[in-house]
């Protein structure tokens, strides 16, 4: 025990006063394969911050490691692999080559991880293995690469071995282009496994780029009658808000929208509230009101309450919380609904703050004047001026809050 408390004192000075040679690398080395945990996870720290002159030397070193029967050893130098990145690179090559199928992928797996290759050879005849598992792992890793070369490569795989389908589709959303769009949308249109065609969208929505691919799932959007209809609209808001693209917002999509803002997906119901637009009309406030689970998803209630304040003219902003009051039973359910209004506070117009103060407890005066105090006190501490100003406004009206 006194041995090894000396070491891991010896390593942590070591990297304190940057005390690295040929001799202290060996060490660490070493050190890095003590069964006591504590000893080689410090040594591990200390062998990734070597300095840059050691790292070849480090990764020619610990990459025949990963063939260890110790678990805790073989992550261990996986992770400290990955963490010296390219410096490990043709050392896991070789390791590409290893007998055991096991070394072989989990080489792969890293190389993948690091995320860089510059002759990808070695790694594309791992198509070919015998082993199923490392066949995954080639089509995952070049995928992590970003190969579009083997796009083709994959679509022929596809067809050929049904095993490999979902790692390919997942790969093809990484990699992108209009080969693999084309391929998985297709794929979307002639197959009936609602697995395989959520993979389709999904690898559709983390790459997509075109406004046609945007146009063609609104279309497929419309038609569609199945439960995927949810992870359409979601890839389609996706495309749309990465490209920069202006959302569908005509009454037949709103309509689909609408129909999903009460979906079992979180996602999914943030993605029909995008969908809707900045500009409300009457009837999403109608059915923005009657959502029972805004609290619970808060950032949908900010964004409609930032969509409503920017974009919506005062009627319905008016119209919106006499509605929205009138759904809440509870004093402690309207302070905790009108508190998520500090979260985009600072984002509004100053002009339009003493109005939406006003609005607030123009209609909750109506409906439950008992939270009038503690709405005040939120709003007197929000925003000082913004309050005063709607209090005299509504005085002048004939409300006095007291």
């Amino acid at each position: 025990m006194n041995d090894i408390i000396q070491n891991r004192t010896l390593i942590e000075n070591i990297i304190n006063n940057n005390l690295y040679d040929e001799e202290i690398i060996a060490f660490l080395i070493t050190s890095l394969q003590s069964n006591e945990v504590t000893l080689s996870e410090v040594a591990s720290f200390g062998l990734v911050n070597a300095p840059e002159e050691f790292r070849d030397k480090i990764a020619q070193k610990i990459t025949p490691l990963i063939s260890s029967n110790n678990i805790n050893l073989r992550n261990l130098v996986g992770d400290l692999i990955i963490k010296l990145g390219n410096a490990s690179l043709n050392y896991l090559l070789i390791e590409l080559q290893n007998s055991d199928p096991d070394v072989r992928k989990f080489s792969c797996d890293l190389i993948g991880q690091i995320g860089f290759l510059e002759d990808f050879n070695l790694v594309y005849t791992l198509l070919y293995d015998e082993n199923e598992n490392v066949v995954l792992s080639a089509i995952e890793t070049l995928g992590c690469l970003e190969d579009k070369s083997i796009v083709s490569k994959f679509i022929e795989l596809y067809n050929e071995s049904e095993y490999t389908q979902s790692t390919i589709i997942e790969s093809l959303g990484r990699i992108g282009g209009e080969e693999a769009e084309a391929f998985l949308l297709n794929k979307f249109n002639e197959i009936d496994d609602e697995f395989i065609r959520t993979l389709c969208i999904e690898a559709l929505a983390q790459f997509g780029t075109s406004k046609e691919l945007c146009e063609k799932l609104e279309v497929i959007l419309i038609n569609i009658k199945d439960s995927l209809k949810g992870n359409i609209l979601k890839a389609y808001v996706a495309i749309s808000q990465r490209n920069d693209f202006e959302i569908n917002t005509s009454h037949e999509f709103k309509q689909i929208a609408h129909s999903l803002l009460n979906d079992d997906d979180d996602e999914i119901k943030l993605s029909a509230l995008v969908a809707l637009g900045n500009n409300y009309n009457e009837e999403d406030i109608r059915i923005l009101t009657n959502l029972n689970y805004l609290t619970r998803l808060p950032i949908m209630l900010h964004v409609i309450y930032f969509n409503l304040f920017n974009y919506c003219n005062n009627d319905l902003i008016e119209k919106f919380f006499k509605e929205f009051f009138a759904n809440i039973l509870s004093l402690e359910g309207i302070i905790d609904t009108i508190s998520h209004i500090s979260y985009i506070w600072d984002d509004l117009d100053e002009y339009r703050k003493p109005f939406i103060i006003e609005s607030v407890f123009k209609e909750l005066f109506e409906i439950n004047t008992s939270a009038c105090n503690d709405v005040y006190d939120f709003f007197d501490s929000l925003d000082t001026e913004s309050t005063s100003i709607a209090l005299e406004n509504l005085s002048r009206k004939g409300i006095v809050i007291q």
